[in-house]
């Protein structure tokens, strides 16, 4: 006899019920022997010892039989609210890979743009590198004005102010579009909050490194100086500045082949974040401070890097 047939409920009923109704049967004609009768009463008694017995055990196990069949629909309705879940959980990340490939192939393909303008820079005769060094630094004297005319310097340099176009588009897109920001906000409140960009959480950093990485360092002074929010120049430059704030843009910025003076002066006192954890600034620091500029005296700016040295008394 196969296990299939052992292990039917089926098969036991049925063993169940031969056994009971011999031992009844056994039991009655044991007590109770003699010929057939003719007398009814006889057999009404017979009618009435079969029912009380055998048809309260069978009433007894229709009751178990519907208990059981109750416990395997429930069963079987568990069974089939794990699976449903199981799909819907595996839909769930279906969608969640479909929303990164998608992320990431914008994502690469505006990348291709960005590097070709940045390869056009590199190959063409701006002169970004000059912007820093220009003469005009040691006649002007008010941060202001000197801001102002770095940026106008810029905004002539048509393929220099046409990449930090492209680069400040690129930024934007990780910032609004990548998979974390499910409102699609781009607002400053959202790029000053930091704490949504842990490197350990969050990819969104991670797409801006690669991007960061492709950029020459020569060419961050220039690109900090462009991004600074002034008035009677370059417009709609906080959310630019918010950006390089918050992914640390600047971290690997070297200012030890800038002349001490406005230049430097203005990225120290522009940014706090952005420059991230730099040797170069630090140095650059005790070099503007052993120039007898007077920074503690000077309207800082609140937060910024200066700011804090300065206060701090370093």
């Amino acid at each position: 006899m196969s296990n299939k047939t052992l292990n039917s409920p089926i098969f036991w009923v049925a063993i169940f019920t031969l056994s009971f109704g011999t031992l009844i049967y056994g039991l009655y004609f044991q007590n109770f022997s003699g010929e057939f009768s003719n007398n009814q009463s006889d057999w009404g008694s017979f009618g009435s010892f079969v029912g009380g017995t055998i048809g309260s055990v069978f009433a007894s196990l229709s009751f178990l039989a519907l208990i059981y069949t109750v416990y395997i629909q429930n069963k079987e309705l568990k069974l089939a609210i794990f699976a449903l879940n199981k799909s819907a959980e595996a839909n769930q990340e279906q969608v969640e890979n479909n929303k990164i490939q998608k992320f990431e192939s914008t994502f690469y393909s505006l990348l291709d743009l960005h590097n070709n303008a940045l390869k056009d820079l590199m190959s063409s005769q701006s002169d970004y590198k000059k912007i820093l060094d220009r003469d005009e630094e040691k006649y002007i004297s008010s941060p202001s004005e000197f801001l102002k005319l770095k940026q106008k310097l810029i905004l002539k340099d048509e393929i220099l102010s046409q990449y930090f176009r492209i680069l400040y588009q690129l930024l934007k897109f990780v910032a609004k579009y990548n998979v974390k920001n499910t409102e699609k906000r781009f607002d400053s409140s959202l790029l000053g909050d930091r704490s949504t960009i842990d490197l350990n959480e969050n990819e969104e950093k991670m797409y801006v490194s690669i991007i960061r990485g492709f950029i020459p360092v020569n060419l961050l002074p220039v690109l900090s100086l462009n991004c600074i929010p002034s008035y009677g120049c370059i417009n709609n430059l906080n959310l630019y500045w918010d950006m390089l704030e918050r992914y640390e843009f600047l971290e690997h910025i070297k200012l030890e082949n800038i002349n001490v003076g406005q230049s430097s002066f203005l990225i120290l006192d522009s940014y706090a974040f952005a420059l991230g954890h730099n040797d170069y600034i630090e140095h650059k620091f005790h070099e503007l401070k052993d120039d007898d500029l007077d920074l503690c005296n000077h309207d800082l700016t609140e937060g910024c890097y200066l700011h804090g040295r300065c206060m701090a008394g370093a």
